[in-house]
């Protein structure tokens, strides 16, 4: 793909796209069919990859007057950056248009984003591109976290450390290998700062199958899965309390599950 762009028919169009995944998308594969495509039908594409730090993104906006960025989000804790790279172009006003997998998975996260959703077919996706810089149309209305959402996030920022240390702990005289544990921390604490930023706490569920999976990979009998999202329960009580919010109620219903 990144030969063909490089191959690719001088741009006949006037207008200037930037594409970049947003800061933590390690997941470039679509953004890199989708600037292909458009660069085939006569666009100027910019093309900056995976995990785009907001800095760089805005040396590069400045340098290139672009009227239009180009994401994409294959995972939970990337559509949650999209927002925040949603919020940052706000500032520049310069609008953003989105895709990606995990907007196939969970279709519900489009009311979550302010920004354009490009749609599921990539065939259409010039025509869609070339409407938005045509016919400019106001962001979507969205579906703001609430403030118990807003609270919690803010509370298991500043004390996931702690967290994270007190569930290390509690599990050291388990049988779980510790690299193993620090792989579904990483991953579970990523999931829920999403899910808390996205304003639902049961987007959840659709990264806990991911991160089940993961544990039974790791060869995790079912009541040792239990027993780890037991402990992080507790340990978010202890740490967060009444500032915990929706994560109490999620967290006691999935470790019922796993019993």
């Amino acid at each position: 793909l990144h030969a063909l762009m490089a191959v690719a028919p001088i741009p006949v169009r006037p207008d200037r796209l930037l594409a970049a995944c947003p800061p933590g998308e390690e997941h470039d594969l679509a953004l890199l069919m989708l600037s292909f495509i458009l660069r085939w039908h006569g666009w100027d594409v910019v093309y900056l990859g995976a995990n785009v730090p907001l800095d760089q993104l805005d040396a590069t906006l400045k340098s290139t007057g672009a009227r239009l960025v180009l994401s994409v989000a294959q995972t939970l804790p990337g559509a949650a950056a999209l927002c925040e790279l949603s919020a940052f172009l706000d500032t520049q006003s310069i609008p953003l248009a989105y895709s990606g997998g995990i907007f196939n998975q969970i279709p519900d996260l489009i009311r979550r984003i302010h920004a354009h959703f490009l749609g599921r077919d990539l065939a259409a996706v010039s025509t869609v591109v070339d409407n938005l810089l045509t016919n400019p149309l106001p962001l979507p209305l969205i579906e703001a976290p609430s403030e118990s959402y807003r609270i919690a996030l803010e509370s298991f920022k500043t004390k996931e450390g702690l967290i994270i240390s007190s569930v290390d702990r509690a599990l050291q005289n388990s049988q779980t290998d510790p690299r193993h544990l620090q792989e579904a921390n990483y991953h579970l604490s990523r999931a829920i700062s999403s899910a808390l930023l996205l304003g639902e706490i049961s987007l959840l569920d659709h990264s806990i199958s991911w991160l089940d999976g993961l544990l039974s990979n790791y060869a995790y009998p079912k009541l040792q899965a239990r027993e780890y999202y037991s402990v992080y329960l507790q340990t978010v009580q202890q740490h967060l309390g009444s500032e915990a919010g929706p994560l109490l109620g999620w967290f006691q219903k999935t470790t019922q599950k796993q019993g």
